[in-house]
């Protein structure tokens, strides 16, 4: 399986989920079209792989959690975990300045991925400095 983020980016163990959902996207060459739509804090999955958010949930499906949730719950075949936003918002961007290693072209694409995170996730400038 080709990697566009590895066990070396990820520095907090529990988080280490994140790894198999970008590298599914990114295998299925889904992961801009998927990190567009989740950038926009709307959810985006497969039957493998789910980022969800609170207000992706229907009343019914609320009632699952025993109490709401803040950021990004990720599912990635039997794990599931919910990570904040910056540190989603962290790791998105190593994923991004690796795939732009490879698809240099796609800058303008990451850059407008990137400026929607910080805007509908309510992050700080500092973390570009990260």
């Amino acid at each position: 399986m080709k990697e566009i983020i590895s066990y070396k980016d990820v520095d907090c163990e529990k988080y280490k989920i994140i790894i198999g959902a970008f590298n599914s996207f990114y295998n299925q060459n889904l992961l801009i079209e998927a990190l567009s739509i989740i950038s926009n804090g709307t959810g985006y999955g497969d039957d493998y792989t789910r980022f969800t958010f609170w207000n992706d949930l229907d009343p019914y499906d609320k009632t699952f959690y025993s109490e709401k949730f803040e950021g990004v719950e990720v599912e990635y075949i039997y794990d599931t975990i919910v990570i904040d936003y910056e540190s989603f918002y962290k790791y998105t961007k190593t994923a991004m300045v690796n795939f732009l290693e490879k698809f240099p072209k796609e800058k303008d694409h990451v850059e407008e991925i990137l400026k929607n995170m910080k805007k509908n996730f309510g992050i700080s400038n500092k973390m570009d400095n990260n």
